[in-house]
């Protein structure tokens, strides 16, 4: 893959999801902690030599690793943003046992009477976190709530059909 950047074509050689560094290079490593590293070529279309080397944005158990372009450029991989947010809970209800569900983002579970939401995990350690933030919310008086905004636009709705009934 080959892309431009300002005045220096960066070619992408490998790319490695889940890396590690060994001292010299990175090597696969799907383990707690690893980081996605690209082996590049950068040719600059001035003066500059061209450059091939290992980039990383590492991760909350290895150093990043970024590639000087000249004096005041450098290149660098950012944070891979999250693809999905999903946690697997097990709830226990001594009536009906084990229950296992899944909770995504905006794709909330009910039971008896509760939602819970997914709302945060472990940012710092990425895919390996092994924490979730789960909000748990009951709210019996959301009928009613419905019931009068129902009302409000039915009276909105016969004051619109209705007209104006002032005599002059």
């Amino acid at each position: 893959m080959k892309l431009q950047l300002v005045d220096w074509e960066v070619e992408i050689l490998e790319f490695l999801p889940d890396a590690k560094f060994t001292g010299s290079g990175y090597i696969k490593w799907d383990s707690v902690g690893s980081a996605p590293a690209a082996f590049v070529r950068v040719i600059s279309t001035g003066p500059e030599p061209p450059r091939v080397g290992w980039v990383s944005c590492g991760s909350f158990a290895t150093m990043y690793n970024h590639m000087p372009l000249d004096q005041n450029l450098y290149l660098a991989m950012t944070f891979p943003e999250p693809k999905k947010f999903a946690s697997d809970l097990v709830i226990v209800d001594p009536e009906e046992g084990e229950i296992e569900v899944r909770i995504e983002v905006n794709k909330p579970f009910k039971y008896r009477g509760w939602t819970l939401y997914q709302q945060s995990y472990d940012e710092k350690m990425g895919k390996w976190s092994q924490v979730s933030v789960i909000e748990a919310v009951r709210d019996p008086w959301l009928p009613l709530v419905y019931a009068g905004i129902f009302m409000l636009l039915a009276g909105a709705a016969y004051i619109f059909w209705t007209g104006s009934t002032t005599k002059d």
